[in-house]
């Protein structure tokens, strides 16, 4: 028996029974039947067979049908049954083979019949057409569910089977309750075996039946197509090719998966079990030095290898739900993020935030902002340690291939932050409603500034050209709102105003900072940043402009204290003929004034440096934000239609 790739004997007889008026029992033959037909999983992965292909009609059929025969639960006892006859049997025995085609085509009718009722029904509604009739234990049913996924997942070889799980993204789903409470050893189990999914990236291998004449190829293959079948009534045509994370499609659905189950909320906001798991998770080198035994890790601990699971994120860090994943851990596992932060490469991890930040930030709408937002916050957790940041400083960069404003050649890690980050800035300036864009971003620039940033020409230039373009936002808004005062009347007006006012008061936070930012990179490293003054001393009058606001006074008056000795001294040499024509000499006058400047002129700020606080209301960002991309990438089509993961009020 077996998932054949040969023409067999449509399905469609079974269903009509299965979707009928008729209560099949649990030991009715119909379901050795049924379940032993290798027509009900499509074959082609991307190329569903239309002949056989699932109707709506028959889901139709047993949505009005099954509230009276239960046969939707009776079919989940006959996979529980199924399940332990795969456990009974060995490999290499005939049975086994069989009971895992019955299983895999099981799983396959739970997927397509509840994805249908799901996008039809509440989930209460859901829950009683998998429940059994006459039986009041809901919870217990369930939790059987629950344990015959995991025992499927943790016992089936990963090479011939790919597993399935599905939960309720709802912060009041019953089945997340259910899920929630579980047991810590169990949390720990899972959690366990989707890091060494994640980490081991079992590739996707197709290898055809009829080459290597193993059946067991076959079951794979078919179960394969459980995961890959694009739920989508009537539609003929293939997709795309897969993008390079579906390459270990069993890697990433769970990643996806350990994502859903830790942003599980419980009572009070606080963290599930599974988040918990995640969090007491040690590096295998630091705990045992040998591979442990079951009896020797650490209670209550998972042990993983921390160098391999790094070496997995560097790789994919582009890709959202991994930016996401690396958040989780340095917000949740502090072990990890000690661990991360010891590291000397860090440019394998930086580079792609970077990356993410230079391509995504201009302003785009949809799933790129977030993956901005999530780059930045991973870049402040990491930017709040001062011996990275100095690792920043000295780590020097040949070439950096995706920055395509101007060649840069031989530039430290922390100029390459500045340079986009400050494009981040100027590309959204515009639109300066964004807060939350805008405060992160200045405190990784803060928290970078206090450990010796050094800017070459072109940061520099960067820098001065940013504060300018701030300056010029906020006249544009002082005349906007000088224009609209004569005509308060009018509502809309009124309105318009205010949202003029708090954009100048945006703008104006973002000015002292940068300014703040300046005098601390000239406190730490005044020599170094030859370029920075210069910039400022060519746009010297911008200074003298913003110093009518009284919010800025007091950084303006550090700033021009530094910039008038540099003036005296530049004046003064002139005055005794000093040639002062290219910038070579410009410059060579410029180091020359700021050796000999006092110390007491310029000192660092203490204040600038920044923590990631995560907020307490934070699952209402993260939980829709983890299905929506779980939505966009677990490669199940649902119908944007019928279903609604959340509602807003």
């Amino acid at each position: 028996m077996g998932a054949s790739y040969s023409e067999v004997e449509s399905p469609y007889k079974y269903l009509e029974r299965l979707c009928g008026e008729e209560k099949i029992s649990v030991d009715d033959a119909f379901w050795d039947d049924f379940l032993s037909s290798a027509a009900i999983i499509p074959q082609a992965t991307y190329s569903p067979n239309k002949e056989y292909r699932w109707h709506e009609e028959s889901l139709q059929l047993l949505l009005g049908n099954n509230l009276i025969t239960s046969n939707l639960s009776t079919l989940t006892e006959v996979t529980f049954i199924r399940l332990q006859k795969v456990f009974a049997s060995r490999e290499d025995d005939e049975n086994y083979k069989q009971n895992l085609t019955c299983l895999c085509n099981a799983l396959f009718i739970l997927r397509i019949t509840c994805k249908y009722f799901i996008e039809r029904m509440p989930e209460d509604a859901v829950m009683q057409h998998l429940h059994i009739v006459g039986d009041d234990d809901h919870e217990s049913f369930f939790r059987g569910l629950f344990s015959l996924l995991t025992q499927f997942m943790f016992t089936i070889p990963v090479n011939n089977i790919t597993r399935l799980f599905e939960s309720a993204p709802n912060k009041p789903s019953k089945l997340q309750t259910m899920f929630a409470g579980q047991s810590m050893q169990e949390c720990h189990s899972i959690v366990r075996f989707l890091l060494d999914n994640y980490i081991n990236r079992i590739p996707l291998t197709w290898e055809s039946p009829n080459e290597s004449g193993s059946i067991v190829f076959a079951v794979a293959s078919g179960m394969w197509s459980v995961i890959s079948y694009p739920f989508s009534f009537g539609r003929t045509s293939s997709p795309a090719p897969l993008p390079c994370r579906f390459v270990s499609p069993l890697a990433h659905r769970s990643l996806l998966l350990m994502e859903i189950l830790a942003s599980i909320v419980i009572e009070h906001d606080e963290p599930s079990n599974f988040c918990l798991a995640l969090s007491k998770a040690v590096d295998i080198v630091s705990s045992i030095s040998e591979t442990p035994k079951e009896s020797e890790l650490p209670q209550g601990r998972i042990v993983v290898s921390f160098r391999s699971l790094y070496d997995v994120l560097c790789c994919e860090l582009e890709q959202e739900e991994t930016t996401l994943f690396l958040y989780m851990l340095l917000q949740h596992n502090e072990t990890f993020k000690t661990w991360l932060l010891s590291r000397t490469d860090v440019d394998a991890f930086i580079l792609p935030l970077l990356k993410v930040i230079y391509k995504c930030g201009d302003g785009n709408t949809g799933h790129c902002v977030q993956h901005v937002y999530m780059s930045l916050i991973v870049l402040l957790q990491l930017t709040e340690d001062a011996v990275l940041c100095s690792v920043l400083t000295e780590m020097q960069l040949e070439v950096v291939d995706f920055f395509t404003e101007t060649k840069l050649r031989n530039v430290t890690l922390s100029c390459l932050c500045v340079l986009v980050l400050l494009r981040l800035i100027k590309k959204n300036i515009a639109s300066v409603k964004d807060r939350y864009l805008f405060n992160n971003t200045l405190a990784v620039l803060a928290n970078i500034s206090c450990t010796g940033c050094v800017l070459n020409e072109p940061a520099a230039q960067s820098f001065v050209s940013v504060v300018l373009l701030l300056r010029k936002k906020q006249l544009a808004l002082s005349k906007r709102s000088s224009t609209e005062s004569s005509s308060q009347e009018e509502k809309d007006e009124k309105v318009e105003n205010e949202c003029t006012e708090n954009e100048a008061v945006i703008v104006e936070e973002i000015l002292r900072m940068l300014l703040e930012i300046s005098v601390n990179i000239l406190a730490h490293s005044l020599v170094d940043n030859l370029h920075l003054i210069h910039g400022f001393l060519y746009q010297r009058q911008i200074l003298t402009d913003l110093a009518t606001h009284h919010n800025l006074q007091d950084i303006l008056l550090i700033l021009e204290s530094v910039f008038s000795h540099f003036s005296t001294h530049i004046i003064t040499a002139k005055s005794k003929g000093f040639p002062l024509v290219n910038s070579d000499q410009v410059m060579a006058c410029l180091l020359e004034s700021a050796r000999r400047i006092p110390s007491t002129i310029i000192m660092p700020l203490p204040h600038l440096r920044f923590k990631y606080v995560e907020e307490e209301d934070s699952f209402k960002f993260f939980v829709p934000y983890i299905w929506s991309l779980v939505y966009s990438h677990c490669n199940i089509n649902w119908d944007i239609n019928m279903i609604a993961l959340f509602q807003y009020s």
